[in-house]
């Protein structure tokens, strides 16, 4: 078996060095088969995050023996031996995190302003969802936020104060649907933002708090991530199918199978929730920074950990039963994961 994985680098000056990696790695033999630098985002914006911003490789798959790869704002497309065949952008493409694809074209989630957006493999735009397009979910998590300038290039400027879901995956679902996580939803409700004011979000400090301050600011922030099913064929029409408590971005929530969903949590691991009970199970995986995450059949899964690590989960028994090392860089960590068909 063999899987492609995408890396960032944490504090990589753009320009100057390589700021993440693709790797096509034999699961197998536990060896790294091709690596290659991520290309740099081809419209830098004013993005300054010291810590990841435009760094590195985002989402990827592989579809009709081509391999698709996002950057920060563009969609690499190789063939089977690593040659650069397209690039694929679109000004409503930014901050891309996660891919799928159909034969249609290419679905993104562009996590800095909550929309999924549907490209066709020549760049036009297909489709799109904003958060502001579902009043009704809006209501359910109780927040508010106007449309999206279509307009707009989001490629030369990103304006501030537009990431109120950071949504971070999106996955074509069964039938008609997307499905898309939404990785930490803030509630606009006077008492939770008075209980943000009060205690400021702990941010990376989050990976410290004991169980019982956790709780505390779970509680006053009230910030969760919600796994949500979207009705193509019904636009605006949301189901939330599973949500978890968020002090950091939640990342990768997808279903699993019809009744389960499974997400990479902040808390240090992966999280398999059941649709219609709500019943949560966290399987500890190694490591910080849970991002990446693929299904091998019904009871294997592979997670991206930082330091930048592939590990395989058994969801039957609940741990760890393989662990790949790729980098010995502290500031290196997986993004992107699929299988080679």
């Amino acid at each position: 078996m063999k899987i492609i994985t995408t890396t960032v680098i944490r504090h990589s000056i753009i320009g100057e060095q390589a700021s993440g990696h693709l790797l096509e790695i034999d699961w197998d033999a536990q060896s790294v088969a091709q690596t290659s630098p991520v290309p740099d985002p081809q419209h830098p914006s004013s993005n300054t995050n010291p810590r990841g911003g435009l760094r590195g490789g985002r989402g990827v798959k592989v579809h009709q023996g081509r391999y698709y790869m996002a950057n920060y704002d563009t969609v690499y497309v190789y063939d089977a031996d690593w040659r650069l065949q397209d690039k694929i952008s679109h000004p409503l493409a930014t901050d891309i995190h996660e891919i799928d694809m159909d034969d249609e074209g290419i679905w993104l989630s562009c996590s800095r302003y909550d929309m999924v957006l549907k490209l066709s493999y020549s760049g036009e735009k297909l489709d799109h969802w904003h958060i502001s397009d579902s009043p009704e979910l809006m209501r359910r998590l109780g927040i508010h936020c106007e449309p999206l300038d279509l307009s707009h290039d989001y490629r030369r400027h990103l304006p501030q104060g537009l990431d109120h879901t950071h949504l971070n995956c999106v996955q074509i679902g069964p039938g008609n649907s997307v499905i898309v996580n939404l990785g930490q939803v803030h509630p606009q409700g006077p008492a939770h933002r008075l209980g943000r004011r009060l205690f400021p979000a702990p941010g990376y400090r989050a990976h410290a708090l004991n169980a019982t301050r956790r709780r505390m600011y779970n509680l006053l922030h009230g910030s969760r991530s919600h796994v949500v099913a979207l009705d193509r064929g019904r636009p605006g029409t949301a189901k939330i199918l599973s949500q978890y408590p968020a002090l950091r971005p939640n990342h990768n929530g997808q279903l699993f199978d019809n009744t389960r969903t499974m997400l990479a949590s902040e808390d240090g691991g992966l999280v398999i929730s059941n649709i219609e009970t709500g019943q949560r199970q966290l399987i500890p995986v190694p490591g910080t920074w849970v991002r990446g995450l693929v299904k091998l059949d019904e009871r294997r899964v592979l997670v991206g950990i930082q330091p930048c690590a592939v590990v395989e989960v058994d969801i039957n028994s609940a741990r760890v039963t393989r662990h790949m090392k790729l980098s010995d860089n502290p500031n290196e960590s997986v993004h992107g994961l699929t299988l080679i068909p």
